[in-house]
């Protein structure tokens, strides 16, 4: 099993700071062959923040 994650994300378009939430990520099962990165932070590309405005 993969540990829990957190994630953020969006439902609906609108400036990131009030439509973004904070949500867990249940484990999910993981075969033989592979691996779970643990990944401590991640860049937010100024696409994704076009996209969440819409």
């Amino acid at each position: 099993m993969s540990p829990p994650s957190t994630a953020v994300v969006y439902d609906q378009h609108g400036p990131p700071d009030t439509v973004t939430r904070v949500t867990k990520i249940p484990p999910v099962e993981m075969n033989e062959n592979e691996v779970c990165v643990k990944m401590l932070a991640a860049p937010i590309n100024p696409a994704d923040i076009n996209r969440i405005e819409g």
